[in-house]
């Protein structure tokens, strides 16, 4: 309502919407066209690597997933592993110094170099950005230290990868009172 027919644009290429299944817990891909069938996630990853999947996002540009999984040595404690988008292989997202990261809510950026995450702090949890060169990952840094709210979570990457929009708030989970 109130904005010229000429300000909107179909996209070149349509999107894609991932999601975790409840009824059989396998993650899905799904093109955003009509008529488009699901794919299974879950069941190609198996020929890399067995074990459950417990969350995906995927990047702006549809290049890369961030899986929230048990393969990869994850063994019983999903943590982030990168996957690119024909699904041919896993890498645990695991900074240097510490261990894989085991983030509930996070997101990858188009060139799947950068991962924003959500670790939980005593206080509430806080959102780290840790970047991927040559040699790795590196260290995390911290994004969230200045918001001023004990929970920061929901990160989502811009297309650049030059930003980061996340939720915040003195509640988890956006619940009321969230900025």
């Amino acid at each position: 309502d109130g904005v010229p027919a000429g300000d909107w644009t179909a996209q070149e290429e349509p999107g894609q919407v991932v999601y975790s299944s409840a009824d059989d817990g396998h993650l899905y891909r799904i093109e955003a066209v009509p008529g488009a069938a699901p794919e299974d996630l879950s069941e190609a990853l198996d020929a890399l690597s067995p074990g459950a999947d417990v969350w995906v996002n995927v990047s702006p540009n549809g290049a890369w997933l961030l899986v929230g999984t048990e393969r990869f040595g994850c063994d019983g404690w999903a943590c982030g592993v990168r996957v690119p988008a024909d699904l041919s292989a896993g890498e645990v997202i695991a900074p240097e110094g510490g261990g894989p990261i085991h983030p509930e809510f996070s997101a990858i950026s188009d060139d799947g170099a950068l991962v924003v995450y959500r670790e939980e702090t005593d206080d509430g949890a806080a959102l780290f950005a840790v970047r991927r060169g040559a040699g790795g990952w590196g260290k995390p840094l911290l994004l969230s230290g200045d918001s001023g709210f004990p929970w920061n979570e929901l990160p989502s990457i811009s297309e650049a990868g030059d930003k980061v929009l996340f939720g915040c708030g003195p509640t988890p989970y956006s619940q009321e009172g969230t900025s």
